[in-house]
């Protein structure tokens, strides 16, 4: 009814239907609201139906948001009671204050002003965000515009409405705080009226809506929320700033998925709710703190009032949570679930979510009622290259950077092949626009009808065969992190992109209707094994750190790939590919059990691969067995076969590393004759090459025989260290020569035969690096020249180099693949002090080393230092935390397959016992820790790492008395498991032995 007003209506259904028209509402929503069916409403306003005055009162002024309008509802029951042929009769609710009598002759534009809000009432309680209201209202009142964009669900107008409730009454805004839902319209043109509409602000024939509406604004001092504009972002765009700057006391709050990139804009991204890590939850009186928590048990309790957050639920709610990425709206749908299944089977139904999570209220919108619907609303408003990128960054489980993302989504570096592709997302063409227009007018009339497609409607699916140059990927992404569908992430100077786990399942579903997903599975293959280096061209340095980093960083991708790989039967090549080529990673980082089990399963799929490359999964593969601490006897057929198939490759590299690890299966399985003649032709293939690591190696594999066979060393020691020190001096790393590291592993090699040769080699070696000025070489140096001193007990001395040897590595700041050099010296500062009985030294040193060894993400060491602080622990007293704190590093180990970590444990566990006055447990416990086992190596290849070990071993047999010798054996007995097992069936024992 353009030009209407209060006065000119004469009848009840003209004027029920203007208010209705006003209030946004169907006929339908009216009667739902007032208890009246859709037919009734229509006869009211068709003069058909007499209405009651009752319900006028009690219902309909209400419904209608009549209460600050007084005059307007005393106008509608006096309508009323005139269709009933009756005198109106006084109507105390409706009566206005006398303040306001004054003003009961102006047109109905100017009721507008007595009103402060047309904010909804909440029906429900408003969950967290306390800060980021606080933080918004305080943005508000220095900046006009602030914009809150977030994906669909994120809670966008909820967390705007709450900040409107918030500023309502402060008086900073004595105009009041104004809403206006855009979601419903599908016209870009209808913008301003429906602004207008909420100020009830009439056409007139002089003027635009436009002019109007300012004329209107400008001498007011108010807040305009501008909710959803992202379907008609340029013409909420386009009226924000026209707004703004004709009047310069508005201030506008808007929500959008992507900001409105206007002057003066203060973007705000509404971020997910708390959740707690489902790895490590809080204690169950502390999970309520979190508030996707909190939302869904308030969710859970509406569909069945007895649900209840008890220790065995909270676990399950706190993965649910964390799954759904935070989402209110997707936290909300699944608590509506518990109404018919338990949060057990919700959890398990997850990878599904799609079809799970529907909303349970009849009158939620189209895009809200399905959390699928709620993501197609963002699609729909994608251009196709838009989409297309979206939906091959599904493969990224673990984000990516952006020359991920070029690698992997980009079809090349050229032009697009249609006419209106690989423009920059802000540049649109005529086409663009025009489908940009009726995606709009799509999205509008799935929201406003019965949210079924309209015939001949331009289909969403993607197209393979779609091309994607890479030089378009990068703005492109950058569009989708504007949009809310992709999140960057800044840390120490780099950036990462991630989608949230939701919208990347959404994401994953449009790359499998395009057909493209394994051509971009197989993309990301190319991609990670680019980055990784397989061997070093048989140099023996470490590889880089930075290099380890982007590796790791991947680890989530290659994961995911791994599980692509084992889903397609006739590909076992892609696993042995990847698991190959990290091999550096696996060790350096520790992921031994994992990378151990998928060259395993892709070694026995067998599936045709080429030659060279199953012979590197196999020299990889029991390469991956040694670090883990493994005799590697039972693997004899690897190395039997990789010998075999390294003689059809000419690759002179992984021929010398295939007999090698023969050689070195062999020795475990005490087979020497065997063993030296597979070292021997190891280092009569070394000989032929340009550089001498490969002959330092091989010689300290027949030094091992010797040693074993109680054979002299001396000549081999002597050739091995000369030669390891001639390349040292080259340091000609990338030529492979052999490096200070070798001439380290011939001098430990030499300790386990003579340990005072082996202290005066390192010393001549310390002083030889001093004169040359050799400093990463001489840190090197020191370490080992250090732990020579510690096997010795020369306690003093041994600190004085270790301290040194801190010094150089905090200056020339170099971390090796053994994680920090300072990490490392830490650790044996702290392994000194212990043997000193400085316990608190030592608990400081560990404490230190630790944090660095978690930076550089070293697992074993990590699990060492955890036994170690244990130990600390116990000598103070505290045997309560001690028992906690070595558990974890036994976790650690166990989780990482390393036994002779668990047999670390096993001896700290007794040593536990043995201060709790278990004595018998201990000497069992003892007895197991000190057996032999065939699954270890037999000798150890690094003598300081045993030292405490070993100390406490030896302690033990001296503290306990011979009524215990029995126990001792009948530990030596048991197999590591059983003996794991007896730890943990006695922990909860009296502190006293009866």
């Amino acid at each position: 009814m353009p030009g209407a007003t209060i006065d000119s209506l004469t009848t009840f259904g003209e004027l029920l239907k203007y208010l209705r028209h006003r209030a946004r509402m169907t006929q339908r929503e009216l009667g739902i609201a007032v208890g009246y069916s859709e037919a009734q409403i229509a006869r009211l306003e068709r003069g058909r139906r007499l209405p009651d005055l009752a319900t006028i009162r009690a219902q309909m002024i209400p419904a209608l948001h009549l209460e600050d309008e007084p005059e307007v509802a005393a106008r509608l029951v006096e309508l009323a009671e005139q269709a009933r042929g009756k005198p109106a009769a006084p109507a105390a609710p409706v009566v206005a204050p006398p303040e306001k009598t004054s003003a009961e002759a102006a047109p109905v534009a100017a009721t507008a002003a007595k009103r402060r809000n047309n904010l909804p009432a909440p029906l429900t309680r408003f969950i967290g965000h306390a800060r980021d209201i606080t933080e918004i209202t305080h943005l508000l009142a220095s900046n006009r515009l602030v914009t809150l964009t977030g994906p669909g669900g994120m809670g966008k107008t909820r967390l705007a409405l709450q900040v409107a409730r918030a500023i309502t009454n402060t008086g900073d805004y004595p105009d009041g705080v104004w809403l206006v839902e855009l979601a419903p319209l599908v016209d870009p043109t209808s913008l301003v009226r429906a602004v207008a509409d909420e100020f009830k602000v009439a056409d007139e024939p002089c003027c635009t809506p436009t002019e109007l509406l300012v004329a209107y604004l400008e001498p007011r001092q108010l807040v305009l929320i501008l909710d959803n504009c992202e379907h008609l972002i340029n013409a909420a765009a386009d009226l924000t700033e026209h707004l703004l700057t004709a009047c310069p006391q508005l201030r506008v709050l808007a929500t959008s998925r992507e900001a409105l990139r206007i002057a003066g804009e203060v973007n705000w991204r509404v971020p997910p709710m708390t959740t707690p890590d489902p790895a490590n939850p809080p204690p169950l009186e502390q999970m309520a703190n979190y508030e996707a928590i909190q939302l869904f048990v308030e969710h859970a309790q509406s569909a069945q009032p007895g649900f209840d957050l008890t220790l065995e639920v909270a676990p399950v709610v706190a993965q649910i949570c964390y799954r759904l990425d935070g989402i209110p709206l997707a936290i909300e749908m699944a608590a509506a679930q518990v109404a018919v299944m338990t949060p057990q089977e919700i959890a398990a139904r997850l990878d599904d979510r799609f079809a799970l999570l529907a909303s349970v209220r009849r009158t939620a919108l189209q895009r809200q009622s399905t959390l699928h619907a709620a993501l197609d609303w963002s699609y729909n408003l994608l251009s196709e290259p838009e989409r297309l990128l979206l939906a091959r960054l599904a493969v990224f489980v673990n984000g990516f950077t952006v020359d991920a993302a070029q690698a992997v989504c980009g079809d090349g570096t050229g032009e697009e092949k249609t006419e209106d592709r690989g423009q920059r997302p802000e540049v649109r063409s005529e086409k663009q626009e025009a489908r940009s227009k009726k995606r709009e007018a799509r999205s509008g009339k799935q929201e406003a009808g019965d949210g079924k497609q309209a015939a001949g409607e331009e289909t969403t699916e993607l197209v393979a065969g779609h091309f994607l140059p890479t030089a378009s990927v990068l703005p492109l992404l950058l569009q989708l992190v504007n949009k809310s569908l992709v999140i960057a992430d800044s840390h120490e100077g780099q950036t990462r992109y991630r989608l949230l786990e939701t919208i990347r399942q959404y994401a994953m579903e449009k790359l499998s209707e395009s057909g493209e997903t394994d051509r971009i599975y197989e993309r990301l293959t190319s991609y990670i094994i680019s980055l990784a280096v397989v061997r070093a061209s048989g140099g023996s340095g470490p590889p880089a750190t930075d290099l380890l980093n982007r590796l790791e960083a991947e680890l989530g991708n290659v994961r995911a790939l791994m599980a692509w790989a084992r889903a397609r039967p006739d590909d076992g090549v892609t696993s042995l590919n990847l698991a190959s080529a990290l091999s550096a990673l696996w060790v350096s980082r520790g992921y031994l059990v994992e990378a151990t089990v998928w060259l395993m399963e892709a070694l026995a799929r067998g599936t045709a691969a080429p030659t060279a490359l199953r012979v590197e999964a196999l020299n990889g593969l029991l390469r991956l067995l040694a670090f883990r601490g493994y005799n590697l006897s039972p693997w004899s057929g690897y190395a039997d076969e990789v010998v075999r198939l390294s003689e059809q490759i000419d690759n002179p590299i992984e021929r010398f590393e295939a007999l090698y690890w023969a050689g070195y299966t062999a020795m475990q399985r005490m087979d020497y004759p065997a063993a030296q003649s597979q070292f021997d032709s190891a280092l009569a293939l070394a000989r032929g090459m340009p550089y001498s690591h490969g002959m330092v190696v091989a010689l300290c594999g027949l030094i091992w025989i010797r040693l074993k066979r109680g054979e002299n060393t001396d000549a081999l020691l002597t050739q091995a260290l000369e030669l390891a020190q001639e390349g040292a001096r080259r340091a000609d790393r990338a030529r492979g020569d052999a490096s200070q590291f070798d001439v380290c592993s011939v001098i430990n090699n030499l300790a386990a035969v003579d340990l005072r040769a082996a202290l005066e080699i390192g010393e001549s070696e310390v002083t030889r690096l001093r004169e040359m000025e050799r400093p990463e070489e001489l840190a090197i140096t020191l370490q080992l020249f250090a732990e020579l001193l510690l096997i010795s007990a020369d306690y003093a001395r041994a600190e004085t180099v270790l301290l040194e040897c801190l010094a150089l590595w905090r200056d020339v700041g170099v971390q090796w693949n053994v994680g920090s050099g300072t990490a490392r010296t830490m650790l044996d500062l702290g392994m000194m002090a212990w043997l000193s009985h400085d316990w608190d030294s030592a608990r400081s040193w560990y404490e230190q080393s630790l944090e660095l060894y978690r930076h550089v993400g070293d697992v074993e060491r990590v699990a060492r230092l955890h036994i170690l602080i244990g130990y600390t622990r116990i000598a103070k007293g505290d045997l309560a935390s001690a028992h906690v704190i070595i558990e974890r590093g036994l976790t650690l180990y166990r989780e990482a397959d390393q036994p002779a970590g668990m047999v670390l444990a096993l001896t700290a566990l007794g040593t536990l016992a043995l201060a709790q006055g278990h004595a018998e447990r201990a000497a069992r416990i003892f007895g197991a820790a000190a057996a032999p086992r065939d699954m270890l190596l037999s000798f150890s290849i690094c003598p300081a790492n045993s030292v405490i070990q070993n100390h406490e071993i030896a302690a033990a047999r001296s503290q306990l008395s011979v009524l215990y010798k029995a126990a001792w054996e009948e530990g030596m007995t048991l197999t590591l498991d059983q003996a794991l097992d007896y730890v943990r069936e006695t922990t909860s024992q009296p502190p006293r032995d009866p």
